[in-house]
């Protein structure tokens, strides 16, 4: 078998039939299976998902009892019988030649994963597939593609594919199902450590990424948020490049602000998370005074003046934003 597309989905009756249509157009020259985690979903989800596969014998479900994307993910791994694995949200969709491009790609170039680039889209009827173009792939050992894709922006799980034996010979590479943000980022980096190759098909736009005004970023603060912070610690075992210090020292200060976002009478309800951000500032501040040189004036700014007054700084940034 060639390939196997994992698909979580918790409460997803509203858009899982569009996503499915899209994966099964994507992988139909392929020898593939679609292996949908069901992820505890208590709407009409299951039998959306009965149905289809009533008519298709390339997908099958496995029920979990509302465990965690990243637990749904893991477990999608353990069942994958492809070749290669790939990822998609169940609120998105793929073009049609996502997985045959991106495998052509990587059987040609040896390459344990290999990506492209994404659009994002909100009204599926505005969206036009990709063109049968040809890209150039970028080539990177570990090293280079920590630096130049993953502490850029590029950690995403999602729009690639990864040879089934990276992932799972050797010491398997899995989700840390104690985050719930940052998550992604510690399995691409894990896997990006274990490999020899990777290559990104850069203007290949192969993945439709739903924009989502109620997704986790976009809510109030909550105390999971904090995993944003931990997360950027995690990643300093796979890399000690000053960027990846620079992005943890953002990571504390969009925690803030998030805090600061709340109303007023709320916020002191989170003074320990406050003084938690407030401590791991002023300590990797201290211990690399040359990140301040990498932000840009505004986050100067905002370092500045949490460091030295976090109560002040949470009442300027709640009327700014107010």
């Amino acid at each position: 078998m060639e390939l196997s597309v994992i698909i979580p989905v918790h409460n997803g009756e509203n858009y899982i039939r569009r996503c499915l249509k899209s994966v099964r157009t994507a992988v139909k020259d392929l020898d593939a299976e679609i292996i949908v985690i069901n992820d505890g979903s208590s709407d009409g989800t299951g039998a959306i998902l009965e149905d289809i596969v009533s008519k298709c014998n390339n997908i099958r479900v496995v029920p979990l009892d509302d465990r965690g994307v990243s637990c749904a993910r893991n477990t999608g791994i353990k069942e994958a019988r492809g070749e290669f694995i790939s990822f998609v949200d169940a609120d998105d969709i793929v073009s049609h030649n996502i997985f045959t491009r991106l495998i052509k790609t990587a059987r040609d170039s040896g390459s344990e994963i290999t990506g492209c680039s994404f659009f994002k889209w909100s009204n599926i009827d505005n969206v036009t597939d990709t063109l049968d173009r040809e890209y150039m792939p970028t080539k990177y050992g570990p090293e280079n593609y920590m630096k130049e894709e993953i502490l850029k922006g590029n950690c995403r799980c999602w729009s690639k594919i990864y040879q089934s034996s990276l992932l799972k010979e050797n010491g398997p590479v899995l989700f840390d199902e104690t985050l719930t943000v940052g998550e992604d980022m510690l399995f691409l980096a894990e896997a990006v450590n274990k490999a020899k190759c990777i290559l990104e098909l850069k203007g290949f736009t192969g993945y439709g990424y739903y924009e989502n005004s109620t997704g986790v970023m976009a809510r109030p603060f909550e105390m999971s948020f904090m995993d944003q912070i931990k997360c950027w610690e995690m990643m300093t075992k796979y890399t000690k490049d000053q960027d990846c210090h620079k992005n943890l020292v953002v990571a504390i200060m969009l925690v803030a602000s998030k805090i600061a976002c709340l109303p007023l009478k709320t916020i002191k309800n989170y003074d320990t998370c406050v003084k938690e951000c407030h401590d791991k500032l002023k300590k990797y501040m201290s211990e690399d005074p040359k990140i301040k040189e990498k932000l840009d004036r505004g986050y100067k700014i905002k370092t500045s003046l949490f460091a030295l007054s976090p109560k002040l700084y949470l009442f300027i940034y709640h009327i700014w934003k107010r």
